[in-house]
């Protein structure tokens, strides 16, 4: 059996070196991820496809250091996640990291620039000056005229915008996207894909998309497919901007 690395390699924006992550259920183990290796360079948009129970969850709750591994060991940004404490986790998240989720999570009862301007205000930063940031972000999506709408006068495609936004504004060097486009029609959903492309290739941000679609995955310049909790195929879908396959970790 390999052993993981001790040292992250810095030329990537995400590793994961070996990874196993279980749980107890009912007084039985289940396995989520096994020995799962991964190498994703800086500036990568990679597409992580399977079905449901195939481990993808798991493992943007890991990279997102939200759960620890069982064994194995995550790096982000060129830091161990284990060896981090939950202060220095929500620091990672609140300045490096930018997460998308399924069903929005935005705060129903605030406008969008609020939602969007809360992770800057979570650091402390200056009401004027969280504002301001948050309207270039939501500016950057497409919704600089929607601004002072709360979430219920918004359409589905629309409340995912303002989630990007809410990623973006911390100008991030990942953004880990989860089923981003499931709540959507396919014409929404193609624009936030886009998005999420024009982002990678113009600003340099890693980009990870987990999806059960096809369509989606093919965004990306590279489509993993987990299944029982393993990589079962891996695809390089833009030869033109190659990515590194399963790296051997020594």
């Amino acid at each position: 059996m390999r052993m993981p690395v001790t040292m992250p390699d810095l030329t990537l924006s995400i590793e994961l070196a070996d990874v196993s992550k279980a749980y107890q259920r009912g007084g039985s183990e289940v396995v989520a991820l096994r020995d799962v290796s991964l190498a994703v360079p800086r500036g990568e948009f990679l597409s992580v496809m399977g079905p449901s129970g195939s481990g993808k969850s798991t493992f943007l709750n890991l990279v997102a250091g939200l759960d620890i591994a069982t064994s194995g060991e995550v790096y982000v940004a060129g830091r161990a996640l284990r060896e981090m404490s939950d202060d220095a986790l929500t620091d990672l998240r609140q300045t490096q990291v930018g997460v998308i989720f399924q069903f929005f999570n935005l705060l129903p009862n605030i406008t969008a620039l609020d939602n969007v301007a809360l992770p800057l205000r979570a650091l402390g930063g200056a009401r004027r000056t969280t504002e301001e940031k948050a309207l270039e972000a939501l500016a950057r999506v497409g919704l600089n005229g929607r601004a002072h709408h709360r979430p219920i006068q918004l359409s589905g495609g629309e409340m995912q915008r303002v989630a990007i936004a809410r990623a973006l504004v911390i100008d991030p060097s990942i953004i880990l996207a989860d089923e981003p486009t499931g709540n959507l029609d396919s014409l929404a959903g193609a624009e936030i894909l886009d998005l999420l492309r024009e982002h990678n290739r113009e600003r340099g941000v890693t980009v990870v998309l987990v999806t059960h679609s096809a369509i989606a995955a093919a965004y990306g310049d590279r489509v993993i497919t987990l299944r029982d909790g393993q990589i079962v195929d891996e695809v390089i879908t833009r030869p033109e901007k190659p990515a590194p396959h399963l790296r051997p970790v020594s």
